[in-house]
């Protein structure tokens, strides 16, 4: 008989096992290993058996324990029906004008904040109509409306006086001299109102020819720089107001040429003065490249075309000093000598 047999024999258990935790617990014991509950063997897999029995062995021999190598992450299932479901209990039904509506929740969501946003705005309409309800209620009872009257700082006692006084002065006038009051105050009334129309048509008037003088004035500034060389723009309008304005104050009606003619000279006067000693270089200094090609290619177009820029001599009347002509008018020359003495 063998070695095997004969423990088989000294160990019924070993011969027939029965379970598969009995056999792993006689196992365990015939290696050395400490006995563990049966409970907690019976639950084991088969691979934390075999981590179980290494753990033990390298007890027993002193060594450490050797974890199992963390497990790699496993990437989350996507569920279609899952997914479907969701999206499913996202949507709601609603009865809009009898009927049944599929709404999803972002669309619910955004028209519940405009209800709500109505619903302010109606409940701040009704608020106010109240106020407004009330306050009508207030005015046609007397006791309340004296007390608003004192609240919006009134004296009652003054308008009772004031009030009673208009009624006995009426009561106590002679029937005549009533019906005489009654008729002055109808026809001052009437005459009011009169008043009121006429004033805006008048005002409606003046404005439209408001607008139609602003506009003939600035065609007329524009046309008359245009035609004297200056350039149409606000500062040369300004000047030829200016001009204008004085004239008109001593009588004199000067028009848009004349005042642009004098402000030409005015221009050309002060250019005298800044630039008049001074030599090319400084001139083109002060000009600026921009300005002095501009001159340059006037220059140069002028000397090839000289026939085109030559203007008539216009014979020109002399100056004269003094008061202004009754009847006639000066010219730009006379008004400029005028407007100089004064």
């Amino acid at each position: 008989m063998s070695e095997n047999a004969g423990t088989a024999l000294s160990n019924p258990a070993a011969s027939n096992p029965g379970t598969v935790a009995q056999a792993t617990e006689i196992a365990a014991k015939q290696a050395g290993f400490k006995e563990r509950p049966q409970a907690d063997l019976e639950k084991m897999s088969g691979s934390e058996l075999s981590e179980y029995f290494e753990a033990q062995k390298a007890s027993n021999r002193g060594g450490a324990v050797a974890k199992p190598a963390p497990k790699a992450p496993q990437p989350e299932k996507v569920d279609p029906l899952k997914d479907a479901a969701q999206e499913a209990m996202r949507k709601f039904k609603v009865k809009v004008d009898g009927q049944d509506l599929e709404i999803d929740e972002s669309e619910l969501i955004r028209g519940y904040s405009h209800q709500k946003a109505a619903n302010k705005m109606l409940q701040e309409g009704t608020t106010a109509r109240k106020q407004a309800e009330e306050f009508i209620s207030m005015m046609r009872d007397p006791q309340k409306f004296y007390d608003t009257a004192k609240k919006l700082g009134h004296d009652p006692r003054k308008l009772a006086e004031e009030y009673l006084a208009k009624q006995l002065e009426a009561e106590l006038m002679d029937p005549r001299d009533r019906e005489l009051a009654e008729t002055k105050a109808k026809l001052k009334h009437m005459e009011d109102l009169d008043k009121a129309e006429k004033e805006k048509i008048e005002s409606q008037r003046n404005e439209v020819l408001k607008q139609k003088y602003a506009k003939d004035y600035s065609d007329q500034f524009v046309s008359a720089l245009e035609q004297t060389g200056l350039p149409a723009t606000k500062p040369m309008v300004g000047e030829m107001a200016k001009y204008i304005s004085r004239a008109a104050k001593i009588g004199f009606k000067m028009t848009a040429n004349e005042a642009a003619q004098l402000v030409m000279e005015d221009v050309q006067s002060a250019h005298r003065k800044l630039i008049g000693d001074s030599d090319g270089e400084v001139l083109m200094k002060l000009l600026g490249d921009e300005v002095a090609n501009r001159v340059r290619k006037y220059d140069t177009q002028r000397l090839k075309n000289p026939e085109q820029h030559l203007k008539t001599p216009v014979e020109q009347p002399e100056a004269r000093v003094g008061t202004p002509r009754s009847g006639k008018r000066m010219s730009s020359q006379e008004w400029r000598a005028y407007n100089r003495t004064r």
